[in-house]
């Protein structure tokens, strides 16, 4: 039957399943020393890029490749958003614990400071693996992504939510969902990617053209 053919459904159901599946075991094993998180998930982003570009690639060369040739970067935006958050929450359970008239206030400003910097982390990985940037230039080019792209942005941090509600759930299947949720949150980035660089490309053909 043809549905269990090299061309049929089934079978390439099972090839994309094996390779998600590959690759988020690879993510796993690679985030065990914790250090290495971020270049772990940079690299599987990247190689979701490369699928989503239409590229053929050797699943374990390029992750390796990617973790390797990304590891110093990541690494240094890893330890910033870590000690960033650590301060966060310190600030945070502080003021919760004085007593003073501006309490709600600074409380207010924390929790805002938490959520863009939450929307900024969704573009983090997706810039990255896009564009051969400074780590100053992924962050701001990431913090500008996330509050001129809300219609990206937010779907970006639902799916992440939902995925972390789905493991809580059914923990087996976090051997699938990280890279599925990188695939989707890459396909999304993806759009914005396209369309900034098309509004780029317009305005310096017309900036060139007066």
């Amino acid at each position: 039957m043809k549905i269990f053919s090299i061309e049929g459904g089934l079978y390439n159901f099972l090839d994309k399943f094996s390779n998600f599946f590959l690759l988020n075991l690879l993510w796993l094993i690679m985030c065990i020393p914790i250090i290495t998180i971020f270049p772990a998930t940079i690299a599987m982003f990247g190689v979701v890029r490369k699928w989503i570009k239409g590229e053929h690639v050797k699943l374990f060369n390029c992750f390796f490749t990617l973790f390797k040739e990304n590891f110093i970067q990541s690494l240094l935006i890893g330890v910033i958003a870590f000690i960033f958050t650590l301060l966060l929450i310190l600030n945070f359970n502080i003021t919760s614990l004085m007593d003073n008239p501006f309490k709600v206030i600074t409380l207010s400003l924390l929790s805002l400071i938490g959520f863009l910097s939450l929307c900024t982390s969704v573009y983090i990985f997706p810039v990255i693996v896009n564009y051969n940037v400074k780590w100053t230039a992924v962050i701001r080019n990431s913090f500008l992504l996330s509050v001129s792209q809300p219609f990206v942005t937010l779907p970006s941090i639902l799916i992440l939510l939902i995925s972390m509600v789905i493991v809580y759930t059914v923990p087996i299947t976090l051997f699938i969902v990280g890279s599925l949720s990188a695939y989707l949150i890459y396909f999304l980035c993806n759009k914005t990617f396209q369309k900034v660089e098309a509004q780029f490309n317009q305005f310096k053909k017309e900036g060139q053209s007066a």
